[in-house]
C-alpha cells in the first residue's frame, strides 16, 4: 500500500502535517486524498487495486513546492 512520510526539507528534516494526494499513474487522475499526521507526518492509503501510481505532497503553507513520488507499484489489491 502506497505509505510514507512528509518532513520539511532542511536539517533536521522536521515531520510536519501535509495534503497527499494519490493518482492513477496511467490517467492522472485522483484516487484518493489525505493529510499526513502532525506529530509524525506519516500518511497511508489503503483498499486499493493493483496498478501503478504517484503521491504528490503540497505543502499548504506556501514556504515550499510540491513533491511528486512516482512509479509506485501494487502488484495485488491493498487490504
Amino acid at each position: 500500500m502506497p505509505a510514507g512520510t512528509t518532513k520539511n526539507f532542511g536539517t533536521p528534516n522536521t515531520p510536519v502535517r501535509r495534503r497527499v494526494r494519490l493518482h492513477d499513474q496511467p490517467t492522472g487522475r485522483l484516487l484518493r486524498e489525505t493529510w499526513s499526521d502532525a506529530v509524525t507526518g506519516a500518511y497511508q492509503f489503503t483498499a486499493l487495486r493493483a496498478g501503478t501510481f504517484y503521491v504528490a505532497g503540497f505543502d499548504h503553507t506556501g514556504l515550499y513546492g510540491g513533491v511528486i513520488e512516482t512509479d509506485i507499484v501494487l502488484p495485488t489489491p491493498a487490504p
